[in-house]
């Protein structure tokens, strides 16, 4: 499939983060508890590699951060199927967890566009803007608590030896599964830096 590729995962040596805790009420289905951090790494950074994969020229920004989600009651909840803010161009995904197991879920889902709800569509499309509606907030914040079941595309499970790169656009919807174990990802995600979102840039 061409919108991702995966590669092996460079040695990633990550001490004395300071994370912050927060409570994310953004893509998870409920309030769901979560730290994060951000990186100023540039070693980790292929931008030709995306500017390839993406076929963009323009400037970019580019966020990396490294996220924890909590367990809670025996499992946290993963984040519903989305799409990432308009400013996205392609997104990273490098696990820092050692032997992650299957069957801990927190696996990466791209879903089938032609299966997933008009709601989904209709909404997602009004909160991917610079600047969303409060009302769109809080229909999302009310959809999103429905389980979505859609079909998918393809599973990517969390690896301690590889990594994922996907562009993000109006037809790559993704989203976390549940998991049973603390899950920690660094998240790179590359943007147009002519292109601003208030939401936030979304990551996975």
């Amino acid at each position: 499939m061409s919108f991702f590729r995966i590669y092996q995962k460079p040695n990633i040596q990550l001490s004395n983060l300071d994370m912050k805790e927060f409570i994310d009420y953004g893509l998870y289905q409920y309030p769901t508890k979560r730290a994060f951090c951000k990186l100023y790494d540039e070693t980790l950074i292929d931008e030709n590699e995306v500017r390839e994969f993406t076929n963009f020229d323009g400037e970019m920004r580019i966020n990396k951060r490294v996220y924890k989600t909590f367990v809670e009651n025996d499992f946290a909840y993963g984040s519903q199927p989305h799409l990432d803010v308009e400013s996205s161009l392609a997104t990273q995904v490098f696990s820092l967890n050692d032997n992650w197991d299957d069957e801990w879920g927190g696996h990466l889902y791209f879903y089938d566009y032609k299966d997933v709800s008009d709601e989904y569509k209709k909404i997602m499309k009004k909160l991917i803007v610079i600047s969303p509606q409060k009302e769109d907030v809080e229909t999302w914040n009310q959809l999103k608590t429905k389980d979505a079941k859609f079909n998918y595309l393809y599973v990517y499970k969390m690896s301690s030896k590889n990594s994922i790169l996907f562009k993000n656009g109006p037809l790559t919807w993704h989203g976390v599964g549940r998991t049973t174990k603390e899950r920690t990802v660094l998240i790179v995600t590359y943007h147009d830096k002519n292109k601003k979102c208030e939401f936030g840039d979304w990551c996975t």
